[in-house]
């Protein structure tokens, strides 16, 4: 900040704007093959923990008592200490159209052996009434081994339920084991109803 004749303070960004300079132009991307670099901010651009080989610190902010923590994130750790749930997408079917489904296929990665609740939930029109029906099956299952092989495997879970909109979803318990779902498809048939 340099102060200006008459008391007046101007800003200087150091090239970054705000003052008299002008702002500097961007730096050149690096040379194709060279590795630009990283950084923990970046994560989310950059998919993920560079080669999973150890744990992360990060700076976490209790914003209900103003503590500070470092947390401590283990990349090998799949066996979440807090419940836990996920929802998958609606499925993009026609209004109107009852669907019929009768199984999930499951999709996981054998890291040893955990437990873990798969549904889905439907939408059943109550006719002319103004009222809404939401109907939820659900299905326990164990999934893996107890010596972990890191392969691939797949299950199909029965599960039969009928509405509209189909939405897959699953849950676990905390510590119920570890557990990593790759995917999740819906299989049965889309039919016809009367829009009005």
């Amino acid at each position: 900040m340099a102060q200006q004749p008459g008391g007046r303070y101007i800003l200087d960004g150091g090239g970054h704007g705000g003052g008299t300079n002008p702002p500097s132009p961007p730096s050149p991307p690096p040379p194709k093959g060279k590795n630009p670099g990283g950084s923990p901010g970046l994560l989310t651009s950059t998919g993920g923990l560079f080669g999973l080989t150890g744990a992360l610190f990060a700076p976490f902010l209790n914003t209900k008592n103003g503590t500070n923590y470092a947390l401590l994130l283990d990349p090998f750790d799949f066996n979440c200490e807090e419940d836990a749930f996920y929802d998958f997408k609606v499925e993009d079917v026609n209004i109107g159209r009852s669907c019929d489904i009768h199984k999930l296929v499951v999709i996981y990665r054998n890291i040893g052996q955990g437990k873990i609740t798969f549904g889905v939930r439907v939408y059943q029109p109550q006719g002319k009434t103004d009222k809404e029906k939401f109907i939820v099956k659900t299905v326990t299952k164990t999934l893996g081994t107890k010596k972990p092989n890191n392969k691939l495997y797949t299950q199909n879970i029965d599960l039969v339920v009928s509405g509209e909109r189909p939405q897959a979803f699953m849950t676990r318990r905390a510590d119920d084991g570890p557990i990593s779902i790759v995917s999740v498809v819906m299989v049965g048939d889309a039919g016809e109803l009367k829009l009005l």
